[in-house]
């Protein structure tokens, strides 16, 4: 058994798992009693019930930058869900087969990228229009962080993980 692909495949698995929760918690920034996630908005009514409204279901417009945000962290969750998914038939169907390791590694590296670029959006904007109301960056926020560094670790290991049999070498390539 491949112990670099069950790492793989596990550290994939726990980017996945935070990355539902970042996505759909909405605690990525307010200050109590108002708290923003990426598609809702929650308010507390008496100091220990909360109410949420998506955006559109409360009459106010999603900023441009949170939206941004919110469509790249989609992306990300559907690029670690793959790269999880070709991983896992890596490591049960196709064993020697290479294809599956280099997909699962560009699926979840480009994950990681595309986490991380959403991250920057959020975190230059974040500054710009909350610094003046207090507002506070969330566990939402610092989920997806490790989401992204738990993606990008798979997908080193995806590349270390995958059989030497499937690296050629220059020899092979000059006939």
């Amino acid at each position: 058994m491949n112990v670099a692909l069950v790492v793989a495949n596990v550290l994939e698995l726990l980017a996945l798992l935070l990355q539902i929760l970042c996505v759909g918690l909405p605690y990525w920034y307010g200050k109590s009693p108002l708290y923003y996630g990426l598609f809702e908005t929650c308010a507390s009514v008496n100091g220990d019930n909360y109410v949420c409204r998506s955006y559109a279901a409360g009459g106010s417009a999603q900023p441009e930058w949170l939206g941004a945000t919110a469509g790249l962290e989609v992306i990300v969750l559907a690029l670690v869900f793959f790269a999880l998914v070709a991983g896992s038939c890596a490591m049960c169907c196709m064993v020697y087969d290479a294809v599956l390791y280099v997909i699962a590694a560009i699926l979840a590296l480009f994950a990681a990228l595309t986490g991380t670029v959403a991250l920057i959006v959020f975190g230059a904007k974040f500054g710009d229009d909350n610094a003046w109301d207090g507002s506070h960056l969330h566990a939402s926020f610092y989920i997806a962080i490790f989401a992204t560094l738990f993606t990008l670790i798979a997908g080193i290991v995806y590349i270390v993980a995958k059989p030497k049999s499937a690296v050629k070498s220059f020899e092979q390539f000059d006939d």
